[in-house]
């Protein structure tokens, strides 16, 4: 039994109650004695210190993430929930909203409010590039990391790439990126940027993904942390100072090659790539799209966007036509762009309705013929008005 007067015993319980080393005792008496009488008071009065703690310790945080949309917003809400479950490292986050669909917006306005996050939204669609420059001069921590709206975190991902960069001092570290909800398969882990001049002078650019797509399982050696030319924007984890280098991302580039260039830029200015295995982060591709995910969808993965990002990949390195790495940007949007019709189901959720409908082939492909037509147009109209 614990009396009034016994001020010493009293701290020590409400120490060990609350989890807390040291708190001052007129506190500690305050609440002590508004709580005799009231245990689900005191119950109330030791969260509110351990959520002023939480909030305190994440404002001592070296580290921003800067959230952005890579091609949808269905899965915001299962992305960013991730973030706060399952990352202990105290960080500061900034979400760059670019005009999401009610729900989706509504949804982040509540979040940012309970999560404490810098919330910036936009009324029109942004490349990831133009995200990523918005939230750039909002960060004042030591480091920052990109992060897509549709990826899922791993513990113990971000210290493990925070300890990497104060002990490698590496300009930019990506984490393993692995692709589904099961974590079990790569999809990217380092690269190689290969330029090659042919016999009769033309410059090429290829890229390599080693191990891409293959299951951890199959793994023939463990990965190992080190230097590497290519990381992917899924996350990327960077010094904020190497901004002050090279300047803002190139927002000429709408839909491909913002890894190769930001990686590129980085080296170019004496900085260096590094791999991290220790961290590991999970990309879910878009299987499944609702119907308000496909205007964003349909501009992002536009002939119009693609064609832009690869004329101005092939201006700024001096690229040949027939450069490799260019027909690899063009088949990959066509092949990723196929996903949105890669299944006979299309979900109703964002009306809140559980009912699927089927869509016979002939009526997929003209709905698909339609919005690519459709979206290929606002793409060539968003350009010219940015």
């Amino acid at each position: 039994m614990v009396l009034a007067g016994d001020v010493g015993a009293r701290n020590s319980i409400y120490h060990e109650r609350c989890g807390l080393k040291k708190v001052g005792e007129s506190q500690f008496e305050r609440l002590y004695f508004l709580s005799l009488e009231d245990s689900d008071l005191l119950i109330e009065h030791c969260n509110s210190i351990s959520s002023y703690l939480e909030k305190l310790i994440m404002s001592q945080a070296k580290v921003t993430l800067v959230v952005v949309p890579r091609e949808r917003f269905s899965y915001t809400e299962r992305s960013l929930e991730s973030i706060y479950r399952d990352t202990r490292y105290p960080f500061e986050l900034i979400y760059i909203d670019g005009n999401s669909p009610a729900p989706v917006r509504d949804y982040l306005q509540a979040a940012s409010q309970k999560y404490g996050f810098k919330l910036i939204r936009t009324e029109q669609y942004l490349s990831p590039n133009q995200a990523r420059n918005i939230g750039i001069p909002h960060v004042e921590t030591e480091y920052l990391v990109f992060i897509d709206n549709d990826v899922l975190v791993k513990s113990g991902w971000l210290e493990a790439l925070v300890n990497c960069g104060d002990r490698t001092g590496a300009a930019a570290i990506a984490p393993v990126t692995l692709e589904g909800e099961a974590f079990d398969t790569i999809h990217q882990a380092g690269g190689e940027i290969i330029f090659r001049e042919t016999k009769d002078g033309r410059r090429w650019m290829i890229e390599r993904r080693p191990n891409m797509h293959l299951p951890l399982k199959k793994l023939p050696e463990p990965l190992t942390a080190g230097p590497t030319q290519l990381t992917e924007f899924h996350c990327v984890f960077a010094r904020r100072d190497i901004f002050d280098k090279i300047g803002p991302l190139d927002e000429k580039l709408l839909s491909m090659a913002e890894e190769t260039d930001f990686c590129l830029s980085v080296m170019n200015a004496g900085g260096t790539v590094y791999l991290e295995p220790a961290s590991v982060v999970t990309y879910v591709p878009p299987f499944t799209l609702v119907w308000s995910d496909l205007p964003y969808f349909f501009m992002r993965w536009s002939d119009a966007w693609c064609e832009t990002s690869v004329q101005q990949m092939r201006e700024k390195y001096d690229l040949s036509p027939d450069s490799p790495v260019l027909k690899h940007y063009r088949v990959f949007v066509h092949d990723h762009r196929a996903l949105a019709f890669g299944s006979n189901e299309i979900s109703f959720k964002p009306l809140l309705l559980s009912s699927k409908i089927s869509m016979p082939a002939k009526g997929k492909y003209a709905v698909k013929k339609i919005l690519r037509h459709y979206m290929n147009k606002q793409a060539h109209q968003f350009q010219y008005s940015a």
